[in-house]
């Protein structure tokens, strides 16, 4: 009989999931950029000095930028060091890399050099980013899929290797040949995935961590019942002890959560200062704008434009203490800025006076469509937090 033998290899990101996040960071990234020369070319082309009020955009620039390029960098050498193991004719071969470290560790050994497994469920997050599924396929985000970690002793120093699976079934087939090999089972209900490897050596040898078990052919069947056994024998006998202290902090937890945090005045302060100052500019360029006859400054759309997106970074910046009254916060802060800088810059001439007129009104009417950008980061809120 033909050995093909086993082969696990770290999914790359789905191509689809892989453009759209490229897309994304890069978008921001060209964002980043064009704060940093934005300043300069805007005050080129007007020649107006209150455009160096963007000045303090420059380093909020530098900032997206260097952490844009960063992130980009960082998922590129994800998706092109992928970790691999393979079991073959009792030999298993692997080469793992730390992605923290981006260090390596590769090398080929008998089967009965390992010392022992541990099987356990791991959450893999973002998973419909690497899912195998059709366009119109629904994927969960989050998911609990099994993984082995292999004790073996490499240069008289025991490692700890860690083989991620994406479904049930597919483990299957490394159990049997580890149960075949008459290699020692283990099961834990922790998730320890992101533990450096020596920290898990130390945390297997606790006798408080895992529980031996029996594989009986059926990973999805039998893990239920060991997660169960391992409550029983791990978690019940400590509940008496601790269960008076894990219920204030799961009371003080649910009460954190139930309710926005309070925003601290200087917070509103520094967000409000770059907030308002941002909108002050956008003013004056819609200004000149309708005064080189770009925009119409009988229309009411340029305001309801600046408005939507002044709100849509209003409401996210205060996303952790987001209720329903500051869409009317919101509204009335719009107002007051409006009004004090139509008053500074309002009496230049006609269109001028008749654009921050209506400036002015949109932010009055503005009211009856706030809620859209409230809902919008309610929404975004749950599906990303």
């Amino acid at each position: 009989m033909l050995n093909l033998g086993l082969e696990q290899t770290e999914r790359k990101m789905d191509p689809f999931w892989w453009v759209y996040m490229f897309l994304a960071y890069t978008f921001v990234l060209l964002l980043g950029i064009a704060c940093i020369i934005g300043p300069f070319v805007l005050f080129f082309i007007f020649k107006s000095y209150w455009l160096l009020l963007l000045i303090p955009l420059i380093p909020l620039g530098w900032w997206m930028t260097r952490g844009m390029i960063r992130v980009i960098k960082k998922y590129i050498w994800l998706n092109r060091h992928n970790s691999t193991y393979s079991l073959k004719n009792n030999v298993f071969s692997f080469k793992e890399w730390n992605k923290t470290t981006k260090d390596v560790i590769e090398g080929t050994i008998s089967i009965d050099q390992i010392d022992y497994i541990v099987v356990a469920n791991y959450t893999f997050q973002d998973n419909h980013a690497y899912a195998r599924a059709g366009v119109t396929e629904e994927v969960p985000k989050n998911t609990r899929p099994p993984i082995i970690y292999v004790v073996l002793t490499m240069n008289d120093k025991k490692q700890v290797l860690s083989i991620p699976f994406y479904e049930n079934h597919t483990v299957d087939p490394w159990l049997k040949k580890f149960k075949e090999a008459k290699i020692a089972f283990y099961y834990t209900a922790h998730d320890i995935r992101g533990v450096h490897s020596e920290d898990k050596v130390a945390l297997f040898e606790n006798e408080d961590l895992l529980i031996f078990y029996d594989y009986n052919g059926a990973w999805e069947n039998q893990v239920l019942d060991l997660y169960n056994t391992w409550i029983e024998e791990k978690v019940v006998p400590y509940q008496s002890e601790e269960v008076d202290g894990e219920n204030d902090q799961t009371s003080q937890a649910n009460k954190h959560e139930a309710s926005p945090e309070k925003l601290p005045f200087s917070k509103w302060a520094r967000i409000a200062a770059v907030l308002y100052l941002l909108y002050a500019v956008g003013l004056y360029i819609t200004v000149i704008l309708a005064e080189k006859e770009f925009v119409n400054a009988e229309s009411p759309l340029p305001g309801f434009i600046l408005l939507f997106i002044l709100s849509i970074i209003y409401f996210w910046m205060f996303r952790k203490h987001l209720r329903w009254h500051y869409m009317i916060r919101f509204c009335v802060e719009a107002f007051i800025a409006t009004f004090i800088v139509s008053v500074i810059f309002g009496d230049k001439d006609p269109i001028t006076n008749e654009m921050f007129a209506g400036l002015t009104a949109s932010t009055i009417f503005f009211i009856l469509i706030v809620w859209i950008p409230y809902l919008i980061i309610r929404f975004a809120k749950k599906k990303f937090h």
